[in-house]
């Protein structure tokens, strides 16, 4: 994904079961995204995500605002999914990162 540092946009994707490949389910979850430098051992910044309406879509966004400083960076969602007896959660992509390019602005 390639951004201008300014920019405004939603960033997207589809987030599938790593047992089973099939869509999640994301009702009642909770989604962030983790964002770091890419090659860094720093812990990621985290951003709220929202999960797209109906909820079975699997569909995650994150408003990009322009305030992330220009450079490479790993990403990837992270939805906590409500159970009992407890949550499971959900990195996507399930392998590796997304990788965010964020190019400065001209002006």
């Amino acid at each position: 994904m390639i951004v201008k540092r300014r920019d405004r946009r939603y960033l997207m994707w589809q987030v599938t079961n790593p047992d089973t490949g099939e869509i999640q389910d994301l009702t009642a979850a909770t989604v962030k995204l983790l964002v770091r430098e890419q090659y860094s051992n720093d812990t990621p910044t985290e951003y709220p995500m929202v999960v797209e309406d109906p909820p079975t879509s699997g569909i995650v966004k994150y408003w990009y605002d322009g305030t992330i400083d220009a450079g490479t960076y790993e990403i990837e969602s992270e939805a906590t999914i409500p159970g009992s007896p407890s949550s499971i959660i959900i990195t996507s992509p399930t392998e590796g990162y997304n990788i965010l390019q964020v190019e400065p602005d001209l002006g």
